[in-house]
């Protein structure tokens, strides 16, 4: 026993000695290399010195303690050093110094279609004087330049300034949605894709205990179909069918003067990056509520909307939410008993059309779509002892689970108003222009039911147009919506509101 924890100390002994050898041959070439490193060091209190120098003329707020005494990157360099630009341009977060080289990218983005010299010619981005100070003053893109571009490997820099958008400024889109956020969203991978849906709900069934050798090839013995023609509810049919999602391309153009140099659009892009988004957004939801591919033709839903123009309008995309109603079976559409007033009883009128599509708050699958009309309209509803019947924000509480764009509830449906609900239609929902043009409505959507398509993501092209001395940029994307059982009452209407 004493021999075996003798040897055991022994054996410790051993490795204790071998770690300490390492550690002193490590130490000894550190010795050998102290000169190289002191040369480093100067080099890197000199470019230090350089940096501050240039403090006036930097591109962001980048202190000395960007960098440590060793010469290594902190801040926005050490959480991102070594990850190449394009990936991280992919990166969804939160943290500001992500966010940060997101902005960088999205201006060498815009910079790359939209700059030209004196003489007309297109400028490469990486000649831009934007691009040179980054690569001098910035952690990150001084480390990508000088591991790539500068290190001599052949790299063409275009390679690393991305084609398209950041992820924070897709995100931007995301969370500035509100109708658009009430459905789900698809990614596309062809232009024209079918999705299989089942309308009905299939039914289980008990399987007993098989034990004979044969039984498998016993029919009776084996498990029902699950829309089997002898369920005791009758035979059933699947209701089995395809969902056509056809991305179109939507586009808005932005036409900057030849005279808007360099400098002028640096510091327009948080103006450019806002309408980019809004008008993305804008487009997407109004469609989203009142496309029509009709428009621009004699059987458009809206008289106002018959004009050939419109059939290259946004809302031509694709049908929304008005169209899909007035395509059902048997329309799901309800008038206010009386104009322009909002009762107790409209609502639930609406809620018995919608019928089992008309899902409450307990798991939030319906909601009620509106204008900002509509929505104070809603407001004046009282029971019969005067209390309001809307329960607004400030009253749902914090712990409840609140969906984005929603002001408030009725009946546990929460209510989202958009500025796309018109407020100028007349008394059968249209804009016809012949009757009162004061009225708006209300949507009673199933959230399920409906979905999006994403084809290609926004994207950014520019060209010179001589004739005027302009630079044009055109912002274009692909995608659609549709609904599944489009026939059945997945979308209900309350007009003359």
């Amino acid at each position: 026993m004493a021999e075996t924890q003798a040897a055991e100390r022994l054996s410790a002994r051993v490795h204790a000695l071998r770690a300490r050898k390492a550690q002193l041959d490590a130490q000894q070439r550190d010795t050998e290399k102290d000169d190289e490193i002191r040369r480093l060091r100067e080099q890197v209190d000199q470019a230090r010195t350089e940096l501050a120098d240039m403090q006036a003329h930097r591109l962001g707020e980048f202190a000395r303690d960007d960098y440590d005494d060793h010469g290594r990157m902190s801040g926005a360099g050490s959480k991102l050093k070594g990850t190449p630009v394009r990936t991280v341009h992919r990166f969804v977060s939160d943290d500001p110094e992500v966010r940060e080289v997101h902005r960088h990218l999205d201006t060498l983005y815009v910079l790359r279609h939209a700059i030209t010299d004196d003489t007309g010619r297109p400028v490469p981005v990486t000649e831009s004087r934007y691009f040179q100070n980054l690569v001098r003053t910035h952690p990150y893109f001084r480390e990508q330049y000088k591991a790539g571009i500068g290190a001599g490997s052949g790299e063409s820099m275009n390679v690393w300034v991305p084609d398209g958008w950041s992820a924070s400024l897709h995100r931007r889109v995301e969370l500035g949605r509100r109708l658009g956020a009430l459905h789900r969203r698809m990614p596309m991978t062809e232009p024209v894709m079918y999705l299989p849906f089942q309308g009905l709900r299939g039914r289980s069934y008990i399987v007993p205990e098989r034990s004979g050798a044969n039984d498998y090839t016993d029919a009776a013995k084996a498990v029902p179909a699950t829309f089997d023609s002898t369920s005791p509810t009758g035979p059933t049919d699947p209701g089995v069918g395809r969902l056509r999602l056809e991305a179109a391309k939507v586009g808005h153009r932005i036409v900057v003067s030849e005279e808007t140099r360099e400098d002028s659009i640096i510091a327009a892009m948080p103006y450019f990056e806002d309408e980019l988004v809004s008008t993305l957004l804008y487009a997407e939801e109004d469609a989203q509520v009142n496309g029509d591919v009709a428009a621009g033709s004699g059987t458009a839903l809206d008289a106002d909307r018959v004009a050939a123009a419109w059939a290259k309008d946004h809302i031509a995309a694709f049908n929304g939410y008005r169209k899909i109603i007035r395509g059902q079976t048997s329309p799901a559409r309800a008038a206010c008993v009386t104009a322009k007033v909002i009762t107790e009883a409209d609502i639930m009128a609406l809620k018995i059309l919608a019928g089992k599509y008309a899902m409450g708050l307990a798991n939030q699958t319906s909601v009620l779509v509106t204008s900002a009309l509509g929505y104070n309209r809603m407001l004046t509803m009282k029971d019969d002892q005067g209390n309001q019947l809307v329960t607004t924000l400030d009253k749902i509480g914090p712990q409840a689970t609140v969906i984005t764009g929603q002001m408030g509830s009725v009946f546990g449906l929460p209510i989202i108003p958009s500025d796309v609900v018109r407020e100028d239609l007349d008394v059968n929902g249209t804009a016809a222009g012949v009757t009162a043009t004061d009225r708006t409505a209300v949507y009673l959507v199933n959230r399920d039911q409906f979905l999006f398509g994403d084809y290609r993501l926004p994207r950014i092209k520019g060209r010179d147009i001589i004739e005027t001395d302009q630079v044009a940029m055109v912002v274009m994307r692909r995608f659609t919506f549709n609904g599944f059982n489009k026939t059945e009452h997945t979308l209900a209407e309350l007009y003359n509101v």
